[in-house]
């Protein structure tokens, strides 16, 4: 799948930016039709198996199998399709804090250095960076909960609910 063979008409801008690839992923910063790695991509695109772009009001994704056709979904916030949602912050990738040089962020994860395409500072680092997840819940005839979809909202610095709703999404880094 080819960047420039996904309508991304409708995706946000500026938003955070993640490809999922056979070789690996990349994370960065979408705006305006340029993602923050354009130039320096360590990954190959027709080796793209999924993309999302997504801020804290609205998700874009892309998504090929096999060799179907790209599939496209847009997620915005619509209280009249989900009985609830429940969000959850997952701690993001890595484990040591190796530095920051301009735009790019550097992380260790079991012995694996991988680049992030926006700056990350080691304050924000050892503060822990989770990425926050919104799940959206319907309730069935028997009161059972499922989860029928799932929203990306951004990149988060603080160990507790509390400092991340204080300090809100990172920068997009644009």
């Amino acid at each position: 799948m080819l960047y420039n063979n996904i309508d991304l008409a409708d995706a946000p801008s500026p938003a955070f930016a993640m490809c999922t690839y056979i070789t690996g992923v990349e994370f960065g910063t979408y705006s305006n039709g340029t993602f923050s790695w354009a130039d320096k991509a360590e990954h190959k695109e027709a080796d793209l198996l999924e993309l999302h772009i997504f801020n804290e009001t609205k998700e874009f994704r892309a998504i090929i199998s096999g060799q179907k056709p790209v599939l496209t979904l847009t997620i915005e916030e619509d209280k009249s399709k989900y009985d609830d949602y429940l969000d959850e912050h997952m701690r993001f990738f890595g484990e040591e804090y190796v530095e920051t040089d301009g735009n790019i962020t550097k992380l260790i994860d079991k012995g694996c250095s991988k680049d992030f395409y926006l700056s990350i500072t080691k304050e924000q680092f050892y503060d822990g960076i989770t990425l926050g997840v919104r799940n959206y819940i319907k309730y069935d005839e028997n009161d059972m909960i499922q989860i029928v979809n799932y929203r990306l909202l951004g990149l988060f610095s603080g160990k507790s609910e509390a400092e991340r709703k204080e300090r809100g999404v990172l920068a997009y880094g644009i």
